[in-house]
C-alpha cells in the first residue's frame, strides 16, 4: 500500500511540474498543503513555490529562486518540498484527493495514468 501512495502522489507532482493539471484540479491540490495540520506554514509556502500551487496564477519556481526569496540555502528548500510529500502521501484523505485529481485528469485525456491502481 505504501508503494502506491508513493507512486499516485509522484505521478500527480510529475503531472503539476509539467503544468499538466488545470486550475481546479491545481486548487484541490492546493487545498490539501493548506490543510495539511503537521507542515510548517514555511514548508507548505516553499511546496508552493516550486509546484506553483497559489491563487493567483504565478508559475512554479526552481530551488535557487525560493532560496533567495527566503535567504536560505538550496538544501533547505529542497528538506521543506520532500517534507511536505512525505506529508501529502501519508494522509489518507489526501490520497483519496489525489486519486480524484488523477481520475479526473485520465478521464479528460483518455487511457490511465501511469499508476493507476489495479482492482
Amino acid at each position: 500500500m505504501i508503494y502506491y501512495e508513493y507512486e499516485i502522489t509522484k505521478e500527480l507532482l510529475e503531472l503539476l511540474k509539467s503544468s499538466k493539471l488545470n486550475n481546479k484540479q491545481k486548487m484541490k491540490m492546493l487545498e490539501c498543503v493548506e490543510n495539511e495540520k503537521t507542515a510548517t506554514k514555511i514548508q507548505k509556502d516553499r511546496f508552493c513555490l516550486y509546484y506553483g500551487l497559489n491563487r493567483d496564477g504565478k508559475k512554479d519556481m526552481n530551488y535557487a529562486q525560493i532560496a533567495r526569496i527566503y535567504n536560505c540555502t538550496l538544501p533547505a528548500v529542497k528538506y521543506s518540498i520532500m517534507s511536505m510529500k512525505t506529508r501529502l502521501k501519508r494522509n489518507n484523505k489526501n490520497i483519496k484527493i489525489i486519486e480524484e485529481i488523477l481520475e479526473e485528469y485520465k478521464s479528460n485525456f483518455g487511457g490511465k495514468y501511469k499508476n493507476e491502481k489495479e482492482n
